[in-house]
């Protein structure tokens, strides 16, 4: 048996074409606080659940901001969410707000400004939520108030009592 042996050399192009990652929509999906009900000087830890809603977008660095009133927060820089891309991922930060009195509307802002970020819908970048603080000097008025006023009633209504009895 003779083989016969022949080298056969074919020279060809492959082009690659990158497909572009879709753009993200980022959502706010839960904002809470702790604890719910503070008074002045109480510390506050705000957490903000920032959620994907397109999945494979590729890594994001999304900027955080968060807000009391129209004012950003006091003491409390911008955040930055890191997202890999992956499916349904969602990111959680936290912020520690320090409670004055009156009632505060607070606010989480994604890419605020939308200056960094291209988004299929930057309209759902935020959510908000109103905490009422009182302060602790107002709830010791009150109940040296009630306090007060039993007192004042007992001794009434002794008085009264007393009263009535020396006249029968």
């Amino acid at each position: 048996d003779v083989y016969k042996r022949q080298d056969i050399t074919n020279t060809f192009e492959i082009g690659v074409t990158p497909i572009e990652a879709q753009d993200p929509d980022f959502i706010v999906s839960e904002l809470l606080w702790n604890p719910e009900s503070p008074t002045v000087g109480t510390e506050v830890t705000l957490t903000a659940k920032i959620s994907n809603l397109v999945n494979n977008t590729g890594k994001q660095s999304v900027p955080i901001a968060f807000y009391d009133g129209d004012e950003l927060m006091e003491g409390v820089d911008l955040i930055y969410a890191e997202f890999d891309g992956t499916d349904n991922e969602e990111v959680t930060v936290t912020a520690i707000w320090t409670a004055t009195k009156g009632s505060h509307p607070l606010r989480v802002v994604i890419n605020p400004g939308n200056t960094t970020l291209t988004e299929v819908d930057s309209t759902n970048n935020e959510k908000s939520i109103t905490i009422s603080v009182s302060s602790t000097s107002d709830e010791d008025d009150n109940s040296f108030r009630m306090i007060a006023l039993v007192v004042v009633g007992l001794v009434g209504g002794l008085t009264y009592v007393s009263y009535r009895s020396k006249r029968s």
